[in-house]
């Protein structure tokens, strides 16, 4: 038996375990959370033990709910003052985007064709992140990729990367999600844009354009944006709240950030298309 902290923002879980046990929890919760010796100035939010296991013994189940358990109790803390974010979030350079829009905008194919096309963007999540009060930096939450049928049948990347199946969709781990395009996982990036997505899959192409005004900005943020519900987050990672409670508000700064807007048919995007949504970003960030 030995005992390690695991690390998401600034809060920690003191566990004790078997090492192989902790050493796979590791594995699956890489690279949001990390292992570490010590709290090293973070909050000391929950302290587990779990049995002296072994992954011979018991398989997989127990690892998983080591897992299971370790994020339950990071979460639970985070969410008490970090705000949620409904979107997948991508980052170049110290620049991350994140790309948003209501149930069916078509943020996975987008964010799928991104990293086809742009695989040195980093993966950071496809649709569950928190943002810390702090510096508004957005954190990518341990939870499995989840697309669809169609969208999987587009993406050769994903034909032979190893899924569990769902109601109507496939869940990857992000991580393997990413390196399947030839990108790579990041656990954090600092935000410097959004992107509306609104896919149409008949259309032949993509177009970027930058006419989202702010009374448009403000319904995203306030709707699209916070859609983070019980499906996402469980009732049980709502220690501390009520189930009516109000979550924290996104940053009131990301209203005036830059703003674009992707129409069209994701599978059509080109490197010249990520190349157009970097222009706009920058572009804005000057103006």
């Amino acid at each position: 038996m030995s005992r390690t902290m695991f690390r998401f923002a600034d809060r920690v879980v003191s566990v004790t375990g078997d090492d192989g046990l902790l050493a796979a929890a590791a594995d699956l919760l890489a690279p949001y959370v990390r292992r570490t010796a010590t709290a090293d100035g973070a909050t000391l939010v929950a302290s587990l033990e779990f049995e002296n296991t072994t992954r011979s013994e018991h398989g997989e189940a127990v690892i998983i709910k080591a897992f299971q358990q370790v994020r339950s109790a990071l979460l639970d803390a985070v969410l008490r003052d970090h705000a949620p974010l409904h979107g997948a979030v991508v980052t170049y350079d110290g620049t991350g985007i994140v790309l948003t829009g209501p149930k069916g905008a078509g943020k996975t194919s987008f964010v799928s064709a991104l990293l086809r096309c742009s695989p040195e963007w980093e993966f950071v999540t496809n649709d569950k992140s928190v943002v810390s009060p702090h510096d508004g930096s957005v954190f990518g939450l341990p939870f499995a990729v989840a697309v669809g049928h169609v969208g999987r049948a587009m993406a050769p990347e994903l034909a032979d990367l190893p899924a569990r199946p769902s109601v109507g969709k496939d869940l990857f781990w992000p991580a393997d999600f990413a390196r399947a395009f030839g990108s790579r996982p990041a656990s954090a990036t600092p935000l410097h844009g959004v992107v509306l997505c609104e896919a149409d899959f008949a259309a032949s192409r993509i177009e970027v354009l930058t006419d989202v005004d702010q009374d448009e900005r403000r319904t995203v943020l306030e709707r699209d944006m916070t859609d983070f519900g019980d499906a996402m987050i469980p009732q049980r990672l709502r220690t501390g709240r009520t189930r009516d409670a109000e979550p924290p508000s996104l940053p009131a700064e990301w209203s005036v950030m830059p703003w674009v807007r992707l129409r069209g048919n994701p599978w059509t995007m080109t490197r010249d298309t990520m190349s157009a949504v970097r222009t706009a970003v920058d572009f804005q960030k000057v103006v």
